[in-house]
């Protein structure tokens, strides 16, 4: 007789998530197959079976770190969703049931990011005051300008020049929006990997 797992024995009350959920929303429940997380770790997609077939969902980037390790594979999950353009968009996740047998599912090793996406519009905050100028951000603007150029992302990617950030030892600073991610210790070299890693740019 099959183990019983020990992980979501009975349903869970208590939201994952910190955010509150607006009249927009709905709920949405399923299995949960797979995952696409960033470089950092930090889960950006997840799959789920549900009662109408399979679906993508983004993760708001404010409840991605509070997902507890132990959501699995095979594990049921309801999802507080908001609709964004063209996809979905988790804003509350909490575990409601007992993990099923992971093997009995039939799936692809890795979800994909859906290809019918409307892609973000990132902005660069980059910093030229104080600290940051006379650590080279002039020039860390222009190989951003540059390789925006290069790869045609004009209509994606835009710079915006700010005064001091408070991050001077750090300096020079970018802040990359909407998500929020900063890159410090920046030089002119680092603007295509800091672009692929935005993935403005194809990783390929």
């Amino acid at each position: 007789m099959a183990k019983k797992s020990k992980l979501l024995d009975k349903p869970k009350s208590k939201s994952v998530a910190k955010k509150s959920i607006s009249k927009d929303s709905k709920t949405i429940e399923g299995i949960y197959l797979d995952g696409l997380r960033s470089k950092k770790g930090r889960l950006k997609w997840l799959r789920l079976e549900t009662e109408h077939g399979e679906i993508v969902v983004k993760v708001a980037k404010d409840i991605a770190s509070d997902l507890p390790p132990q959501i699995q594979v095979g594990d049921r999950l309801k999802l507080a969703v908001a609709r964004k353009d063209s996809y979905l968009k988790a804003i509350q996740i909490m575990p409601i049931g007992q993990a099923i047998n992971a093997t009995a599912l039939e799936f692809p090793a890795q979800v994909a990011e859906p290809q019918n996406k409307t892609q973000p519009q990132i902005k660069l905050k980059i910093c030229r005051k104080g600290s940051c100028c006379k650590r080279g951000s002039k020039d860390v603007i222009k190989a951003m300008e540059a390789a925006i150029e290069t790869h045609n992302l004009g209509d994606r990617v835009t710079i915006e020049t700010t005064g001091c950030m408070d991050r001077c030892k750090k300096g020079p600073n970018i802040k990359a929006l909407p998500e929020g991610e900063w890159y410090s210790r920046v030089n002119p070299d680092q603007a295509e990997d800091i672009l692929r890693e935005l993935q403005a740019i194809d990783r390929s």
